[in-house]
């Protein structure tokens, strides 16, 4: 086997979908949240992300008198 000057594997980068991209899950359906999502911090500074739809069911159920 060849062995050219210079070459080393382990400076390969690797493609971007292989890196470890943290996918979150939506608070209220708890399916992975890809695309259009809302990440809310609330007053003890939990954050939670919810796909648009579930924050709007969300705001529904916790808020019933504040619906549009």
């Amino acid at each position: 086997m060849e062995r050219r000057k210079g070459s080393n594997r382990a400076k390969v980068t690797r493609p971007w979908w292989r890196h470890g991209r943290p996918v979150r899950s939506c608070a209220w359906c708890a399916h992975p949240v890809h695309g259009d999502a809302v990440t809310v911090t609330f007053p003890d500074k939990a954050q939670a992300t919810f796909h648009v739809a579930c924050l709007d069911q969300y705001r529904a159920v916790l808020w019933p008198r504040a619906a549009p």
